[in-house]
């Protein structure tokens, strides 16, 4: 597997998505069970679908930014190349 020298801002935009990402998941965590609204216990409150739907936009937004950007298009093993990107972005924190 060939080792890729990544531009920063591709590096700093895998950054922005991983940031992203768990902020996602954390509202996400917070919801209540499938379950427990089935069962008519604590339910979602507005402001809770909107911040996730929020927090769903803004990740899928810096997914695009990531997968469009022009380094990535000439990139042969897509796969390798975003398994090292994810490793460079963390090291680099």
């Amino acid at each position: 597997m060939p080792a890729y020298e990544f531009p920063n801002d591709l590096v700093e935009i895998q950054r922005d998505y991983e940031q992203a990402d768990a902020r996602f998941e954390k509202l996400i965590a917070a919801l209540p069970s499938t379950i427990d609204i089935m069962t008519g216990k604590p339910k979602t409150t507005d402001k809770q679908e909107d911040e996730v739907q929020k927090a769903r936009e803004v990740r899928l937004q810096a997914q695009e930014k990531r997968d469009q950007h022009p380094w990535l298009q000439d990139i042969d093993d897509q796969y390798a190349a975003r398994m090292q990107l994810w490793k460079a972005a963390r090291s680099s924190e």
